[in-house]
């Protein structure tokens, strides 16, 4: 906490002591700021606010590249639109302490291989989905547990893979196309007899 220092100028003249000047000096330990536990990024889904706080001094500035919102002296709610910093300075006194949290966004994508999904009649496809970032997913079809999907469709349709992220789902339509096997008579000119 705070101490106080009492620097006095007096003499003891044998009847008292006399105090010509005194000065008083607080002292403030220095701030031990911290943000978010200190955390040094934090993941949000995207539209999402969070409600950052800090600890650590008696006054606090908080400053971003996105407005914030003041929900106290110690907490602001942030909704950032793109990945961004969010810094905050705290005050005890005249001494002062800086943190600063990186807002950036859960991410999950796909791919679904082959690229080219086209097959002859007869023909079976292997269908590999690869899910890249937080997230995991399932066929909805086959084996839900497996990433692979064996199909021998017998006309050319759909599969559907199921991609659950932190922030949501995503339905992904996988289109695998059907060719007819060519048919065709071999003929000769002049026809052999």
């Amino acid at each position: 906490g705070t101490e106080e220092i009492i620097l006095c100028l007096s003499n003891d003249f044998g009847c008292g002591r006399y105090v010509y000047d005194s000065l008083r000096i607080e002292l403030f330990d220095r701030p031990v700021l911290e943000l978010e536990n200190g955390t040094d990024s934090l993941l949000l889904c995207p539209n999402e606010c969070l409600l950052l706080s800090a600890e650590g001094a008696l006054t606090y500035n908080w400053q971003s590249e996105f407005p914030l919102v003041l929900v106290d002296s110690q907490s602001v709610e942030a909704c950032p639109l793109q990945a961004a910093w969010v810094y905050v300075e705290g005050r005890t006194g005249a001494c002062e302490e800086r943190d600063s949290v990186y807002l950036h966004f859960y991410q999950s994508s796909y791919e679904i291989l082959p690229e080219e999904r086209i097959i002859c009649e007869g023909e079976s496809i292997d269908l590999q989905a690869v899910v890249l970032g937080q997230g995991s997913g399932r066929w909805l079809a086959g084996d839900s547990s497996s990433l692979s999907l064996e199909v021998s469709p017998l006309e050319s349709q759909s599969y559907f893979f199921e991609l659950s992220a932190i922030c949501d789902t995503q339905l992904i339509e996988v289109p695998v196309q059907v060719v007819a096997t060519p048919s065709f008579v071999l003929q000769s000119n002049p026809p052999a007899s």
